[in-house]
């Protein structure tokens, strides 16, 4: 897979994780803290900060892992809202 050097000026990487049986290989931007300025979001509320599909978040892989260790639902409807990476409906 031809990975590319960025996306909307973000760094990339390839980002590999296990869930349950599943591997799951995704782009992810590096380096991410360094494009987040904390005391800029603690001063206003509307500083720029990354979007949200560039955050790998800690819930969705929490979610990713219930989704997959949580039996077969072939057939079934699933809404992800606030989707980040989209990680779980990868799953």
């Amino acid at each position: 897979m031809q990975v590319p050097a960025a996306i909307a000026g973000y760094p990339l990487r390839v980002e590999r994780l296990c869930i349950g049986n599943l591997r799951v290989r995704f782009l992810v931007v590096s380096d991410l803290e360094r494009f987040v300025d904390r005391e800029a979001l603690l001063r206003d509320t509307s500083a720029a900060e990354p979007p949200y599909w560039a955050h790998l978040w800690t819930a969705s892989r929490v979610l990713a892992r219930l989704v997959a260790e949580g039996g077969d639902r072939r057939g079934a409807r699933v809404l992800e809202v606030g989707c980040g990476l989209g990680l779980p409906a990868i799953v």
